[in-house]
């Protein structure tokens, strides 16, 4: 079974979007606003896209796609990480995206940010993949 698992308010757009995507696909996929126990076990062939990794304190499925959706800025020369790069790409973070199955990301540039990121701090990051956000009519009021 494919699930989506958010529980940040600032993301729920971007939950019923993919839903609403996902189904038109012909995706069969459930809304989570917790993630069981038994998703977390390695016996578990359910699959789950997570929005908000960075705040999340459960217990995390077995197999997941992290759906980044912080922005990140470039590496510079004069500070190995600055503002909110840094306080949002803490080293559990990293961690989660690590051992995510892939990393979906609406930017480009995030992507190159974290790619540099990763390999600045010897971490290897799992497949990338670039999933923009974009219009569905979904959202447009009647």
């Amino acid at each position: 079974m494919l699930y989506i698992f958010s529980e940040e308010p600032a993301f729920e757009d971007i939950t019923i979007s993919l839903i609403k995507a996902l189904k038109e696909k012909g995706f069969s996929i459930k809304r989570l606003r917790d993630v069981c126990p038994s998703l977390g076990a390695k016996s578990s062939k359910d699959l789950v896209i997570m929005l908000g990794l960075n705040t999340f304190n459960g217990i995390l499925p077995h197999n997941y796609i992290a759906y980044q959706l912080e922005q990140s800025k470039p590496l510079t020369s004069s500070s190995k990480n600055d503002g909110e790069t840094k306080s949002w790409f803490t080293d559990l973070y990293l961690k989660r995206l690590e051992n995510a199955l892939e990393v979906w990301d609406y930017s480009m540039q995030n992507i190159m940010n974290i790619r540099n990121l990763f390999q600045q701090k010897g971490l290897n990051l799992p497949k990338t993949r670039y999933v923009p956000i974009s219009y569905l009519p979904v959202f447009c009021s009647p």
